[in-house]
């Protein structure tokens, strides 16, 4: 008779996000407005602390985040086009010279009509009027499906007013499964454009679609957000933020991005150099991805553009 050993083990089992990543143009001017816009999106996206952003012209995508791509393995992918809607958060003058413009362009051809009504009308629609977006060709498309092979087929369009949705999970819908409404601290920062990308790419970002979603997913029966703060950063209290997020305080879980975890597991695939620090030096989009991708997946990731470094030192300088 052969004697069987038996032991014992304890295993730990928590919930996994879903894993995305959403593509951006390669070749967008504003691209720090726009990954602001996608930041707002995976910060009311349940998990979306972790998902990547991807730049790309549609053709094709750098061997670098194919590298990512692979390790990270993509449940779902995305991707983000511009619209007016985006012109309007991030230059407000330029989009009321489009809305003047079209308002008197129309009225040419129909004096009669009444400004009020014209104006409405195309506000209503500017989150429908394409600007640019990521046109992804049937190559790449069939590239994606053979390197990653995602859950669905389809690639995803999301934009500035797009809330989370099926197979996806929106924060409000995860949140009514909690007992207590929660509190929401949104951070804003008086910095530079660079600066304010990197901090946000720490703390997340909360915009409107999150608190108009609530009682469309939700329902006002339950009310899943029971408060919103605002804090306002100046550059040179910036090193308060950053403490903060360090010790992991109670201010920092109240932000959007570890909000987005409620009820998950942190959950990573191993990508080697997993204690060293690493910091990625550049100014473009490709640089700000490379650090924000890499990130998601190992602690001890950091940015430093030409605008982050310039203030640390003038920081540093008045400190003696």
């Amino acid at each position: 008779m052969n004697e069987q050993f038996f032991s014992f083990k304890t295993l730990h089992l928590g919930a996994r996000p879903a894993r995305v990543t959403v593509l951006v143009n390669s070749d967008d001017a504003d691209w720090q407005d726009t990954l602001l816009r996608i930041i707002e999106w995976l910060s009311n996206c349940w998990g979306g602390r972790y998902d990547l952003i991807v730049p790309s012209d549609g053709h094709a995508i750098d061997e670098d985040f194919w590298w990512l791509m692979e390790r990270y393995d993509p449940d779902y992918i995305y991707s983000y086009s511009k619209t007016m809607l985006d012109l309007k958060i991030s230059k407000p003058e330029d989009y009321e010279s489009w809305i003047e413009k079209q308002i008197e362009q129309f009225m040419r051809t129909n004096p009669d009509a009444e400004e009020k009504s014209i104006r409405n009308y195309l506000e209503a629609q500017s989150s429908r009027i394409a600007v640019q977006g990521v046109n992804i060709t049937e190559k790449l498309t069939n590239e994606i499906h053979k390197r990653i092979n995602p859950f669905k087929e389809i690639i995803h369009s999301i934009n500035a007013a797009s809330i989370p949705s099926y197979p996806l999970t929106a924060l409000g819908i995860a949140f009514a499964s909690l007992d207590n409404p929660q509190e929401i601290l949104s951070p804003t920062f008086e910095t530079s454009k660079d600066f304010q990308l990197y901090l946000h790419s720490i703390a997340g970002k909360l915009n409107e679609q999150l608190r108009y979603s609530e009682n469309d997913l939700v329902g006002e029966s339950k009310k899943t957000i029971s408060s919103v703060s605002y804090v306002s950063w100046k550059e040179t209290h910036i090193h308060e933020f950053i403490q903060t997020v360090l010790r992991e305080g109670d201010d920092f879980t109240t932000m959007p991005f570890p909000k987005t975890m409620v009820g998950m597991s942190f959950w990573s695939r191993s990508i080697g150099f997993r204690e060293h620090p690493v910091i990625i030096f550049g100014n473009t989009l490709k640089d700000f991805c490379v650090y924000y991708n890499l990130s998601r997946m190992k602690p001890n990731v950091y940015w430093l553009s030409s605008d982050i470094l310039n203030a640390y030192i003038n920081e540093t300088s008045k400190k003696g």
